[in-house]
């Protein structure tokens, strides 16, 4: 009795390890699929917040950016459901390299797994997360060209415990995203070289045909504003 007992615990087990295996090849291969098309960063994040959120039953993810202008991660997107408070302290928090879920993720170039939210004492949200009902959070960075330029977290109402298979397709989604990113970055990059490119040829032409050097000059003005976009 007591053997057969055990071989249906053990069999329960291997199901329900089966079953998260088949949903975390499913969150994988969902994100990569909507990613294929993707032409916006914001968009990308997004994608993979709202897949990951309802593959995987969490409450809620947020998407962060580093900002150029004070090297500190800002809040960009999110998804799901939270309490108010959770979600105004959210959108008005930064972090610092190191600082909260987000800037430990950033630090250490890797994943991060908390399952006590109340061990992040250097954390904004934690204590409103906390009064919201979320107890854990997990978050991983985000690369472009081997440079961190951003994050992706989740919290859940329950304490969380990653197997090392959910640890791995949360690696993998990263990596995805992080490439999407890298694309649609290159995708920028080209179209602003060939406005560039396209803007100079136009200068040119205009200056190489203009009657007289002060008609050159006003005709540059202009196509310079025009080619590049500027207003004065």
């Amino acid at each position: 009795m007591w053997g057969s007992r055990r071989s249906a615990r053990e069999l329960d087990a291997v199901r329900a390890e089966l079953v998260q295996s088949q949903t975390d090849l499913n969150a994988v291969g969902l994100v990569q699929e909507r990613l294929a098309t993707t032409r916006d960063s914001s968009a990308a994040a997004l994608v993979a917040l709202e897949v990951v959120r309802e593959a995987f039953g969490w409450t809620y993810g947020s998407y962060w950016s580093v900002s150029a202008e004070d090297s500190t991660l800002h809040f960009v997107a999110e998804s799901g459901a939270a309490s108010d408070d959770f979600r105004a302290v959210t959108r008005s928090a930064t972090f610092a390299r190191g600082v909260g879920l987000s800037g430990r993720a950033w630090a250490a170039d890797e994943m991060i797994a908390v399952p006590d939210l109340g061990d992040l004492t250097d954390c904004v949200r934690a204590p409103v997360a906390q009064r919201a009902g979320i107890r854990s959070g997990v978050c991983f960075p985000l690369r472009v060209d081997g440079r961190t330029v951003g994050t992706m977290d989740f919290f859940t109402e329950e304490v969380l415990d990653l197997s090392p298979a959910r640890h791995r397709a949360l690696t993998v989604i990263g990596t995805l995203v992080s490439r999407t990113l890298e694309r649609v970055v290159q995708g920028e990059r080209q179209a602003s070289a060939a406005q560039d490119t396209s803007a100079t040829s136009a200068v040119l032409r205009e200056v190489t045909t203009a009657p007289s050097a002060d008609v050159a000059l006003a005709r540059a003005l202009r196509t310079i504003r025009e080619g590049f976009g500027w207003a004065y």
